[in-house]
């Protein structure tokens, strides 16, 4: 859901009229790149690139298998990910895009104590990597008079080492049914049709509110962030953020099953500092608090009866990365026939 599609930003403005002529589209080719960039610089969801790295303070954590205890220890873990998204063609209403990412974890566990006697929990240090690509196909139309997106995402993930795999599908409409020059308003609902999701259909809500010159509100499913500029190149902000975090593993138990996924919901409560290092690029430092919402292991593809569930308290987390606003100008250009 983070990175659905860079197209989804069009809801913003699909008040403009996609097809101008031919003596003016130059002109709003520009207005709204420069549109585009804009409200990208204020939400890190809408960049096109980025890498970043994060790492965990190690926290107490607690782990029941089938409902009896399993162990407790320290457990820690450190990410990084990197991620591309590019229109790949727009054809009138219609935009088709392409995402790219890969992110690696190292999950660390010891101080180890373990409960079952029949299954000894050891020190353990895992490596895992996850491969995602997918594509996007969004439209941007109108619903009532009101600007609305509909928005189909089909994503193939793979773990290259393990060789697990799997294709995962997401939908969104949102219907912007108010905007004025300080205020937007967007319903919907998201549809996921992912084993680890918690429930296939999330009402979706976004709303954005500016209080005065620097300083702006946003609000959507995953997150509530209050945002501060400190000058044209710099900003501040306070956020409460939804994680989710998938790993597809293999497990050498022979009672257990062989090819599982690992997923964690976590709640990042902090601060972030942003700045525009160059006119596409930007630095982001984050630090805060995480707070694991929920953390189960299940068969692969299974969306129940997980049979590993773990529980940890309340750690530090800190996160470094470099992100690119919109830089693919194509997108803009659309195709229609009847314009040449």
């Amino acid at each position: 859901m983070k990175h659905l599609s860079l197209a989804i930003v069009f809801v913003l403005f699909a008040f403009h009229s996609l097809g101008q002529s031919n003596q003016r589209q130059h002109v709003m080719d520009s207005i709204r790149t420069k549109y585009l960039e804009m409200v990208a610089l204020k939400n890190p969801m809408l960049r096109q690139a980025g890498i970043s790295t994060e790492t965990m303070a190690p926290g107490s954590s607690t782990s029941r298998l089938y409902g009896n205890a399993l162990y407790k220890g320290q457990y820690q873990v450190s990410r990084a990910t990197v991620y591309f998204n590019v229109p790949v063609v727009h054809v009138r209403k219609n935009i088709v895009s392409a995402n790219f990412a890969a992110s690696h974890s190292v999950m660390q566990l010891y101080d180890v104590t373990s409960y079952d006697p029949s299954r000894e929990v050891n020190t353990q240090h895992v490596n895992n990597t996850l491969l995602k690509a997918g594509l996007s196909v969004t439209r941007i139309d109108s619903l009532f008079h009101l600007p609305v997106v509909y928005s189909v995402t089909a994503t193939g993930l793979i773990n290259p080492e393990t060789n697990q795999h799997r294709l995962v599908f997401s939908g969104l409409m949102g219907l912007t049914v108010r905007r004025t020059a300080n205020s937007a308003l967007t319903i919907g609902l998201l549809v996921l049709l992912d084993p680890s999701a918690p429930t296939p259909i999330v009402p979706f809500i976004s709303f954005y509110q500016k209080f005065r010159p620097g300083l702006e509100l946003f609000f959507d499913p995953s997150r509530i962030t209050l945002r501060k500029e400190l000058g044209p190149r710099r900003s501040i902000s306070f956020s409460n953020d939804i994680v989710g975090n998938l790993s597809l593993l293999k497990l050498d138990n022979s009672d257990l099953p062989a090819r599982a996924a690992f997923t964690t919901l976590e709640l990042k409560s902090g601060i972030m500092y942003e700045h525009l290092l160059t006119k596409k690029m930007v630095l982001t430092i984050n630090a805060g608090v995480s707070s694991l919402l929920a953390a189960k292991m299940l068969e692969q593809d299974k969306n129940q009866d997980p049979f590993i569930k773990n529980k940890q308290n309340m750690v530090p987390y800190a996160k470094v990365g470099v992100s690119f606003l919109p830089f693919w100008k194509g997108i803009f250009q659309p195709h229609d026939r009847r314009s040449k």
